[in-house]
């Protein structure tokens, strides 16, 4: 055993570690110009393919948000800024709903008589003309 070891430790030389060690190295070769591009490109395609595909799920989101707003007819459709403020208004309204139990519940007290609802079909309106 100990014969067999020693002959196996003699085969091995540093030099042919070193070698070893070289042969790694040129294992990762420099990439041309062309490869490198390419990679970039790839990279760059694939960026962007996530980037649209984020906004398709925010334009989703805020279709969704559009078809739940109270609506005022004939109004062409709502900017995204737009559709946000309304449903910060709309979301206020319904919140003092909850908050105010006295709250008079009448045919009159509907989201377009809200204090932020006209408002902005208004500053919207004026912001057209």
């Amino acid at each position: 055993m100990k014969k067999n070891l020693s002959d196996f430790l003699s085969c091995i030389s540093l030099p042919s570690l070193q070698v070893k060690r070289e042969k790694r190295k040129y294992r990762c070769r420099k990439r041309s110009p062309a490869t490198i591009e390419r990679a970039r490109m790839i990279r760059r395609d694939k960026a962007n393919a996530r980037e649209r595909r984020r906004m398709n799920n925010l334009n989703d989101a805020l279709e969704h948000l559009r078809t739940i707003l109270p609506v005022v007819p004939d109004e062409p459709k709502l900017t995204k800024i737009e559709t946000l403020r309304v449903a910060q208004g709309y979301i206020t309204y319904l919140s003092s709903i909850l908050g105010n139990e006295s709250y008079p519940s009448t045919a009159e007290n509907t989201p377009y008589t809200s204090p932020a609802y006209p408002q902005l079909v208004w500053q919207n309106n004026s912001a057209k003309q």
